[in-house]
C-alpha cells in the first residue's frame, strides 16, 4: 500500500510517499496498520523528531565527511559544511519515502 503526503521538514514542503510493505500475498500485518494509523495521526511530531535526530548526527559526522572530500574549503563547505540550524539539511537532505517494513516475525 503507498501514497503520498506532503509535509514541510528542514523548513520546505515536500511530497513524501508513505508505504506499507506487504507480504508476498500483499497482507498487512496489525503491528504495520497500527504503526501506519500512529504515524499518520502524529506526523508533525515525527518530523519534528527525525530532523532533530538527522541534525545531531550530521553534527557529529560533518567533520569526518569534510577531511574525506579533501583539504579544499571550498569542496568541503560543498559536500559537508557547517550548519548552525536542521533547516539548513534541506539544501543536503531530499526525504523521498517513508517505509513500514514487513513484520518477519509473529511476536
Amino acid at each position: 500500500m503507498e501514497r503520498t503526503t506532503e509535509n514541510k521538514i528542514f523548513g520546505k514542503e515536500k511530497v513524501i510517499i508513505l508505504s506499507i510493505d506487504g507480504n508476498e500475498e500483499g497482507e498487512f500485518h496489525d503491528v504495520q496498520k497500527e504503526a501506519y494509523t500512529n504515524l499518520d495521526e502524529n506526523m508533525d511530531d515525527v518530523i519534528t523528531k527525525v530532523e532533530e535526530a538527522i541534525f545531531d548526527y550530521y553534527q557529529e559526522v560533518y567533520m569526518d565527511y569534510s577531511e574525506i572530500v579533501g583539504e579544499h574549503e571550498s569542496e568541503s563547505d560543498k559536500f559537508a559544511p557547517i550548519i548552525e540550524n536542521k533547516e539548513e539539511l534541506g539544501h543536503l537532505v531530499e526525504p523521498t519515502q517513508l517505509i513500514i517494513r514487513r513484520v518477519r516475525n509473529a511476536f
